[in-house]
Formats: structure tokens, sequence, C-alpha cells
């Protein structure tokens, strides 16, 4: 129960300061040409080219059982991750593992980074230029601190990894409509997958 309280706190704790600065520049730049929810995304989805995306989605299914093998790696070897805490608590540690999937990590990393982040890049430099710069921005958040720690590879895997991961997540929103909610979902789903690998299995 406690975890669960904890990942909740946490979880509001980062939706407030991470939806908090893209309002601020909504605020001052875009409040007249539409509402706060719309400019973030938080939108109904209206899908396009559905082939596509069910392809983008299986890709990124792949990447994320790649990315489970450097996770398994880095917990067997003692090092703490941001689910380590599921660790072999089983099926218990489900309430926790779904705010931790959709609400401490899907919601805000989708708000800030495709949400917003991506929908100004994308607008400045267009979908290809745009997403690029917001998942490579993303892959480094995800990695860059573990090149002291780790070494070389082990980092620059997670950022190849997390990158592709944002990339085909800007690719959701782009094929529906701006919205960021099948990447909010996609996400947490693929959050819930490695959650589950380190409660069951370590």
């Amino acid at each position: 129960m406690q975890l669960f309280v904890d990942e909740l706190i946490g979880a509001i704790m980062q939706i407030a300061i991470f939806t908090a600065i893209p309002f601020v520049v909504w605020l001052i730049a875009a409040r007249k040409k539409e509402k706060f929810f719309a400019h973030i995304g938080l939108k109904k989805p209206v899908v396009q080219e559905k082939g596509k995306v069910g392809i983008a989605i299986a890709v990124a299914v792949g990447v994320a059982l790649l990315e489970l093998t450097v996770l398994g790696y880095l917990t067997a070897n003692g090092i703490k991750m941001a689910n380590s805490d599921f660790a072999g608590m089983g099926i218990a540690a489900l309430p926790a593992v779904l705010v931790y999937a959709f609400l401490r990590t899907a919601l805000w990393e989708e708000i800030f980074f495709r949400g917003f982040l991506g929908g100004w890049l994308i607008k400045w430099r267009g979908f290809y230029v745009g997403n690029t710069i917001q998942a490579v921005i993303f892959g480094l958040v995800h990695g860059v601190s573990m090149f002291g720690i780790l070494g070389v590879w082990v980092p620059l895997a997670v950022i190849a990894m997390a990158g592709v991961l944002g990339f085909i997540m800007g690719y959701l929103r782009e094929k529906s409509g701006g919205s960021i909610v099948p990447g909010i979902l996609v996400h947490g789903l693929l959050n819930v997958m490695s959650s589950l690998v380190i409660m069951l299995a370590f």
C-alpha cells in the first residue's frame, strides 16, 4: 500500500511540474489560438492510416522487448532503475505499477516531450526534423546519466532505444490528429510490460 501511495504522490508532483512549463508557454504564446489541453495534445484522437499506426506500434513493442534485455542486465547487476522498487514483489505490486506506468511516466512524458516539445519543434521545423530532435532529447534524458557508471555501450543502447520509442510516440501523435492519447496508452503498456518482468523475474 505504501508503494502505491508513494507512486501516486510522485506521479502528481511530476505531472504538476512538467505540465506547468507548457502551461506558462501556452499562456504567453498560444492561449488566444487554442485551449490548453488541445495545445498539448490531450484531445480525442482521430487516427489516420491505421495500418501504418499498427506497424509503428509493433515496432515499438519489438524495441521494448529488446530494451528488456538491457533492463534485465542492469537489474541483475544491481543498477537501480525507475521501476526497480517493484523487484521481486510479484502481483502485489500491480496497483503501484499501473500508477507508475501510466501516470508517473507515460502521462507526463507524453505531455512534455510529444505534446509540448515535439509539438513546438514540429511546427518550427516540420515533422521529420522536429520529431527527430524531440526523440534525441528524449533518448538522452533516459541514458546520459549512465555514462559515468556503465561505460559507453550500455548508455548508448539505452539512448538509442529510448530515442526510437520517442520517435514512434511522436509518429503516433502525428497520425492521431495531434493527440497524445494513443502515445500515452502505448507508452504506459510498454512500461507495464517492463515492470512485470521486474516484478516477477527479479
